[in-house]
């Protein structure tokens, strides 16, 4: 993990697209597999402006550094009892709340910025795959639907209140043919268990989703 100071932003206009061009004066590590606590990092995100939170997947833990590297915490690990995470696969921090993903339990585990433990909150496992969770606010969640009902998202805003928009690219596959996602690699096509794949993120007034393929 590297810290990059920031030198000069340039923008270029082409047949309405704007791009932005970024340029680093420098470039310092700030933690390392050496030297920190660190084994399998998926998720690093800041909570305010003096400490980032890491999710390390293979320590099933959340580690919370300062802005110098130096470990302030860590909590969670491997479970399915309160706070501990069976098979974690990501991690958001929005407000005063970080927020662990994990598939075996179909849960979303809350824990606020000290690392207390507040709640386990269940959502449909079965509309997701290779998903990314964001987190709206005390009841609601944005996640790939892979498909599901011929959608690409899935928006939960209540135990009982969800629906589904997007257009898929494919219907969610159902078994898994390795022989054909082979051939169809080798055939350079992108294979349908992927074609539905997105990243999702959200700010105050809007979702984004990010197709990977199609």
């Amino acid at each position: 993990i590297v810290v990059m100071g920031c030198m000069e932003e340039t923008k270029t206009s082409q047949q309405g697209v704007t791009t932005t061009n970024i340029s680093f004066d420098e470039i310092n590590p700030l933690l390392t597999f050496k030297s920190d606590r660190i084994t399998s990092p998926v998720d690093i995100d800041l909570i305010g402006s003096d400490s980032l939170a890491v999710f390390d997947m293979q320590l099933a833990s959340v580690q919370i550094y300062n802005r110098q590297g130096r470990l302030l915490q860590s909590f969670g690990k491997k479970g399915k009892g309160p706070g501990e995470f069976g098979r974690p696969t990501g991690m958001q921090v929005s407000g005063d709340t970080i927020y662990v993903l994990d598939f075996a339990t179909f849960g979303i585990n809350e824990f606020s910025r000290k690392g207390e433990f507040l709640r386990r909150r269940s959502f449909d496992g079965a509309s997701m795959g290779f998903a990314q969770t964001s987190v709206l606010g005390a009841e609601s969640y944005l996640t790939p639907a892979n498909g599901k009902n011929g959608s690409l998202l899935h928006l939960q805003q209540s135990a009982d209140s969800s629906f589904y928009f997007g257009n898929a690219p494919v219907e969610k596959p159902g078994a898994v043919d390795i022989q054909q996602v082979k051939q169809q690699i080798q055939n350079n096509e992108v294979p349908s268990i992927f074609k539905n794949t997105v990243l999702t993120a959200f700010d105050d007034q809007s979702y984004f989703a990010f197709l990977q393929a199609f």
